[in-house]
Order: structure tokens, then sequence, then C-alpha cells
């Protein structure tokens, strides 16, 4: 999804370059200065049913070039004139050397893909032009670069424009401008003032000291932060709401609608961060002045006329204070900006030259800084095809941590907010109460709501009495099933293309399940759990055919590609899970299976979540294998379950552990605000046969096998990323499969679980300089040591102390299996195109090995914090492993 080619790239030239209202020079001012060691200004508009054609790029060059006529400093160049010991003047060179204008198609990417996700994703950075580029540098860059990329159902618009030449006031009334030429004006309705303010007494061109170690000072790479940035939508109403509780806690009504908004995001900011209340926290506003001189500055003045003021609070004062007492702060500190302190300032900088420097804490510490306005005229922009749908930020400076973006909002009244913070405390914010209570549907993230999933109906299916298979009236369970029933259900589910006909296929499906249930008959039975003595219960299945659930939902927004094409899995996915949350001991009332059939734009997911206490991953997958079976039309399924479970010599059984809702709740915590996001990586046949090479040639062994080798190199990356120390030690959790390793083995159909966890563990160091072959040589003698005697054991043991399952915290652990037969369920349209997991168990470190769409290739969904799984992204050994 995220290519974009450039198509050609041309410099367009203002059509009257000896324009009467065209300086030659343009000397530049303390407030436009400021800005030569920063990064340029990068904005751009989203317009959705674009017609794309020749004549349209064609007409946007030529209505640049006369528009540029009106603006000739943004067709020239910079001028950097080097005095004595590293004094310097700049102006800008009017000589119509012109603007980079560049078209670009992003053949994949439609406006969904822009405007759906909760993230802006970082495709949009591709959409910008000379990514990158500090002002200084528009001595040979061009000062306006214009890069025009056609999606495949809209356009982007995309201007940098050097932040030395204009403001955001200025920029957006050239982008106004143009709009208005391109929609065929011959004129403009607001001119531009080129003459900068220069108070009495100021020489210029201003002299200043300036090097490329000056520079570097003030504009550090900041790639490493890898911000993530959020969009937050707040209507007319909510803000008027927040405007009126600010000045009434304060006891004012000075307190303005803008101020009350920034405090309240302030306070939400500072809250999920945990700053400590003695601790300072800073936000820096930028201050438009061309009114608050005397005289005000021209209307259509054109430069910058913005000057950076700080407000400083204490953490306490701030949280304690309630939203009143930080937007009057706020507000204090603005309207001490008069003409008088504006213009003394102005001198002061003349005296004692100072480049900007973004605060060294932003990132990392307590400062937040607003850009832009929510007055500038912004997606009213019409080029002659209709008004934006939406605005974006470009990189470099706006993609500091803790910058916070102001634009208006498409409804009248409403702003919206882009915030540029860490992915962790993005997603605090949208669970912090305060905060998400004034927040309405961003346009960014609700637009068109993908997130709706709207479930048409419920049905309880039952097997035909008639036709079950089978049948025992009761199940008890083993130590592999019992140690369940303390976590979540198994959830997993398929990815189709649309049928050619959904009302027939859901039909089918409905009625094929009920059939497929009469050889599964635990499943459409329910649990019971015997209460006896001292909080000592026993459980079984009753085979009762009380009935599964089906829910039938449609998703209208949502396609096939939103699922395949963004980095992260959407969290879209867990909805299309039935019974979220639920623990399999309550599978004593809820259905020990649901399913739910949500259709999508153009495709279909099959979502099942499984109770864990019933069966494993294997003998889910054989339940769904046979679903699909017949639901192509056979009358039987391949393959038959055994509901004989495991029970050696000597062990009565139904057994008797202790279990109280305590102890569920002590096991099971509420994981819903800690899952980390997911990424699912693809391991292609070739590139797993050389790694699997590797481990065995590091080892000087033939025995490691493909999954050995795949998840050490998962292991031993995570750890790398997470910056183990070298003597911590580390452990990976694996699900072994024991039924093949029993004596005799289990029936090949045994219906039920028979997996036991076994654990790998080593220092850090260890894995990380032992290489590939020793962690999967010690992965590969963990799992080699489950004999049948050492199983037997481990149940035997489990007998005499019940122990049930607890998550794993931090470690890996890996679930699922490469084996099983995913691709393979075909329903009657066609085999799927992905498998998903669903919400349930999830949390960070939690790895689900899937089979891939290609004949051994593997699939691997990855559960960690989003730095982790960025870091993972930037290793050269995992990625090299991975395919695309």
């Amino acid at each position: 999804m995220e290519n974009v080619r450039v198509i050609s790239t041309t410099t367009i030239k203002a059509s009257v370059p000896n324009n009467a209202n065209s300086p030659h020079t343009v000397d530049l001012t303390p407030w436009d200065l400021q800005f030569l060691p920063t990064e340029t200004i990068q904005k751009g508009l989203l317009f959705r049913n674009v017609k794309h054609t020749p004549f349209q790029i064609h007409h946007l060059q030529h209505s640049l070039s006369s528009t540029l006529a009106f603006f000739p400093p943004l067709a020239g160049r910079l001028a950097i004139l080097r005095h004595h010991h590293s004094i310097v003047s700049s102006h800008i060179l009017c000589n119509n050397a012109g603007a980079l204008f560049v078209h670009a198609v992003a053949p994949n990417i439609t406006v969904a893909h822009i405007l759906q996700p909760k993230y802006v994703p970082l495709t949009v950075s591709s959409f910008f032009p000379i990514n990158g580029v500090k002002n200084y540098e528009g001595t040979s860059q061009p000062l306006l670069a214009v890069q025009v990329t056609e999606l495949v159902d809209g356009i982007f618009i995309a201007l940098t424009v050097n932040h030395v030449v204009a403001d955001g006031k200025s920029f957006w009334h050239f982008v106004n401008s143009w709009a208005e030429i391109s929609r065929g004006s011959l004129q403009i309705s607001k001119l531009p003032s080129l003459r900068r303010y220069f108070p009495d007494g100021i020489d210029h061109p201003i002299h200043f000291p300036f090097t490329e170690e000056e520079e570097n000072q003030h504009s550090p790479n900041l790639k490493p932060e890898a911000p993530h940035e959020r969009v937050f939508h707040f209507t007319k109403e909510k803000i008027a709401e927040l405007k009126s509780k600010a000045n009434a806690e304060a006891n004012t009504d000075k307190i303005s609608s803008l101020q009350a908004l920034l405090t309240l995001l302030w306070r939400a900011v500072t809250r999920c961060k945990r700053v400590e209340p003695q601790e300072n926290v800073h936000y820096v506003l930028f201050i438009g002045v061309w009114s608050r001189m005397v005289p005000a500055l021209a209307e259509g003045y054109f430069g910058n006329s913005v000057i950076a003021s700080i407000v400083t609070m204490k953490c306490g004062e701030l949280l304690e204070g309630g939203i009143g007492k930080g937007a009057l702060e706020m507000n204090r500190v603005i309207s001490l900006q008069s003409g008088e302190k504006v213009k003394k300032q102005y001198e002061s900088w003349v005296r004692r030259p100072r480049l900007l420097t973004l605060p060294s804490g932003v990132g990392g510490s307590n400062y937040l800084i607003t850009s832009s306005s929510p007055r500038f005229k912004i997606l009213d922009n019409d080029f002659g095809w209709g008004k934006a749908e939406a605005v974006g930020i470009g990189g470099g400076q706006h993609k500091r941590n803790g910058m916070i973006t102001v634009f208006g909002g498409a409804e009248e009244g409403s702003i919206d907010i882009v915030a540029t913070l860490p992915y962790l405390i993005l997603e605090a914010m949208g669970d912090d109460a305060e905060f998400m209570d004034f927040q309405t549907q961003s346009f960014q993230n609700n637009l068109k709501i993908m997130e709706a999933v709207e479930v048409i109906s419920t049905t309880t299916i039952k097997a035909p009495t008639h036709s079950i298979h089978n049948s025992p009236p009761k199940i008890h369970l083993t130590p592999f099933d019992l140690p369940y029933l303390t976590v979540e259900s198994i959830q997993k589910g398929l990815l189709f293309g649309s049928p050619k006909d959904t009302a027939f296929h859901l039909n089918n499906l409905q009625h094929s399940l009920s059939s497929t249930l009469a050889f599964f008959p635990p499943i459409a039975g329910r649990l019971v759990i015997l209460q006896h003595h001292d909080n000592i219960v026993s459980t079984h299945i009753l085979c009762n055919n009380a009935g599964v659930l089906f829910v039938h939902a449609v998703a209208p927004n949502t396609t096939v590609a939103h699922i395949l094409q963004p980095k992260y899995n959407p969290p879209i996915i867990r909805s299309f899970f039935p019974l979220n949350g639920v623990k399999n001991y309550k599978g004593t009332s809820d259905p020990l299976l649901a399913v739910q059939v949500t259709e999508l734009v153009d495709g279909i997911f099959i979502a099942l979540t499984f109770n864990h206490v019933v069966a494993d991953g294997k003998s889910m997958w054989h339940f769904v294998n046979s679903w699909a079976e017949i639901s192509r039309g056979s009358l039987q399924i391949s393959k038959l379950p055994s509901f004989d479970r495991y029970f050696p010599d000597g062990i009565d059984h139904p057994m008797r552990f202790p279990f109280t809702k305590e102890e569920e709740t002590q096991h099971s915590p509420n994981l819903k605000q800690q899952i980390p996001p997911e990424r699912v990586f693809h391991f292609g046949k070739e590139k797993i046969a050389e790694l699997k090479r590797k481990a065995n040639a590091e080892a000087n062994t033939d025995k490691i096998s493909s999954l050995q080798a795949l998840l050490t190199l998962l292991w031993l990356c995570v750890i790398r990323c997470r910056h183990v120390v070298l003597e911590e030690e580390i452990s990976y959790v694996l699900a072994i499969g024991v039924g093949h390793r029993m004596v005799p083995p289990l029936a090949e159909g045994y219906f039920g679980n028979s997996v036991m966890f076994g654990v790998v563990t080593m220092k850090a160091g260890e894995l990380l300089e032992g290489g590939l072959g020793k962690g999967a040589l010690e992965m590969n003698q963990m799992i080699a040591l489950h004999s049948h005697e050492r199983i037997k054991n481990h149940y035997e043991s489990w007998v005499r102390t019940p122990r049930l399952l607890k998550l794993f915290g931090d470690s890996l652990s890996t679930s699922s299996s490469p084996r099983f037969d995913f691709y393979g369920n075909d329903f009657g349209w066609g085999k799927p195109v992905a498998v998903r997991s669903g919400v349930a168990n999830k949390s960070c470190g939690k790895i689900s090995v899937f089979a891939g769409a290609e004949e051994g290739s593997i699939d691997i969904e990855v559960c960690l914090p989003f730095e982790i799984l960025e870091a993972l992204e930037n290793d050269p050994d995992f990625m090299d492993a991975v395919s695309s």
C-alpha cells in the first residue's frame, strides 16, 4: 500500500515575473530569521472522487504559475551573505527561479486508507516533496515545492514551503489564492503585502551569527523518536461546553475556546505521562502578533508574524486546579504579548540574535508545542472539483514528539487536533475519561466509521437430533483441559473474498454448521461445574445439544484491503469475534462455540470463539475443516473425532480440584487496557529453509526444525530490541503437542486438549552472543525432553497438586501451529486469503503461528509494544528473513 511512484517533476515559474508588485529582494525580520535552522512547513489537502486526467495536472501547473505572479518570493531563492567571523545576513531574491511541481501516483491507496485508521498512516509522509530539507537550504532548494499524488479514488495536494519565507497564515493565504485562480478567477481576493516590518531605527538587512554547526545544534536528527499521530475531533457544541466550564471554574469570561481546548489536551497528556506533582510542565504557543501591533500589520502581510511564548506550571497545579486554572494561566501569558512587548522582543533579537531551538524536552519530557490555527481557511479550498475532505501534515519538525497541530474541522465551529506523541501516550489518551468526554468522532478516524460492525441477527444452532453421531452423555476432563478454566477462549478467524450469492451461502453456513455439530456433540453442549466441599469442584462437558451461537453481522465500510494492508492489525478485527472477554469457566451458561459471520464490502470474515476447556487448536481446526467439508456438500467428514479422553490407569475421574471466583480473578486479570498492537510478519519457504540451514550449521547438528529456527530468530531479535541486560534470565514458552509423544499415541482424531507448556530459559547474553544456532538448539533440546514418561509424570503431578493456568507476563509465548490446515477451508466459494486471531488472551509477548498462503511459508502474528515492533522493522537480521 505504501508505494508512491513519481511520474514527473517540473519547475513552475511565475507567468508574469516582472509584476509591479514584485520587489527584487525582500529583507528578513527576526520573526523570519529564527526559522533558518529548522525544517519547512508541510501541509496537504485530501480530495475525494477526483477524475484523473492529464488536463487536471496541466491545469494545476498553469494556475500555480499564475498564482506565483502574485507571490514572487515563493518563486525565488534565499541568499545568505557571509560578512566576517561567521556573521551573515539573509534576504529573499525574487529571481523567479521557480517552484518544484511533482506529479505522483499511489495506485494502491484509497481515500479510506488515509481517513479510517486510528493513527495517521506513515504513507502520508511520502505524499510530500523535499522531506528533511532545512530552511537555510533555500539558497539552492525551491522555497515552494508541490506534490500532487493521484490515489485510487482521490487526490492529495501537498505543499512544502520554506518557513523563513512565510508562516502558517501566509501559507494558507497562498493556497487560498491558488484555489481561486484554479477555479477560473483572473485575480485574487486578497493581495499579499510583501513589505516586511522594520521599526524605526532598525537597520536591515540584519546581521547575525550563523554556521552549519549552529544548524546542527538546533536541528538534530529526530528520526529515532518515531512518534505517532492521532487526530482528535471536537464539535462546536463540545467546545462551547468546555469554554463555559473553564470560565466558570476560573470565575472569568476571558478564556477563549482554543485556550480551554488546549488546556484540556495539556491535562490529559500530563496525566497519561504520570508526571510527578512537583515537576514543571510547559506549553509552547506560537502567537500571531500582526493584529497586536500598533498600528496593526496589513491583513495580507506576507511573511512570518508569530512569536513563541511558554506557559509553565507545576504538574500538581495543572491537574488539581481544573481546566479553569490552566486555561487562565494560558490566557494570562498570551495577553501579556502587547504590541509594545512584541516590539521590545523584536529589538532585543536584533541586539542578541537567537535562532529557534525547539525545547530539548519535547519528545521525552514535559513540553507540548502548538502550531497552526483553526482560523485558517483550509477545508474550503476548492481547486475546481469540490472542497477538501481532510488536511494532512508532513514530516520534519512537525513529527517531533509533543507537537500539537490545530485545524478548523469540517463542520462549522469544530476543531481537529493532530497530536504527535508516543504510541502509549496516545492510547492512554483514548482512555482518559475527561479528555474523551469532550472528543467526538475524529474526521481522520471515524468519518466513514470503519469501526462500525452492525449485528443483523443472532441464532442458536443445534445438531439435528436424529443424526447425532457417537455422542457420550458427558465427557470428563483431564489435566490437559482443566487448567484453561480461568483464561479466555480460543479465537481464530478466516478472511475470504465475497461469494456471488451471499444470502445463499449464509443460509448454507448455518445448515452445514448444524450438520457438522452432529459429528462433534461436545461443542453443542455446556460445561457443568459441581461444587463439593471447601471450594473443591469437579467439572465435565454435558452433551445436551444446548446449541452454539451464530451471529450474522455487517461491516458496511470495511474492505478486505482494510484488514490486509495496514502495517498493524486494525482494531476492527476484534469486533468480528463474538463473546469477547468470556472466560472458559462461563461455559456453564455461555455456548462452548460461538460463530460470527461478518459481511465486508468485498469479503466475508468467519470468526470462531471456542471454549479452550473443550478443545485445543488442533481439535478446533479439525472441527473447522470438517465444517468446510460439509459446507461444500459432503454428507460425511473425512476424519471422525475421538471423544475418549486420556486417563492413565489409577487416575480417578471426575477429578476434583480447588476453584473459586477469587481464583479466577487472580489468574485472569482484565487485560483490556494492556493489549499492545499486533503485526503479522510473513516468511517465505526459501527464507525459512535458509534459516534452518544456518541454525543447524551454527549448532553443528541436523536436529533443529524450521519452526525452531524461526522462533529463535524472533526471540533473539526481540531481546535485542528490548535492550535486555546480558545477565538477565529470559524465557520462551512453547505449547507442545503431546498426542503423538504418548505410548501408545493418542488417536489422530483425539478431540480435546493434548498440549503442555515447555519453557526455554537462558541468560540474555547467552542467546545474543551464541547466535541463532545456540538458542534454537536449546529450544530443540527442551522440546525433545517431552517423552511419554515425562508427560505422564506431569499429568499425575497435576492430579496431586492442581494448578490453573496463568498467563506468561512479558515472556514470549507461542501458540497455534503451521501444521494446522487454515487455507484448505473452502466453504463453497473459494479458499481464505488470510487468518487472524481475536483479542482473547492477548498480552505482551503473545506469538501466534500460522501456515502462510503459499506452500511452506509461515505467518507469525506478534503482539508486542509499538516501540519493539518498530525496532524489529529496523533490525536487519530479522527483516532479512521477512518476505513481503
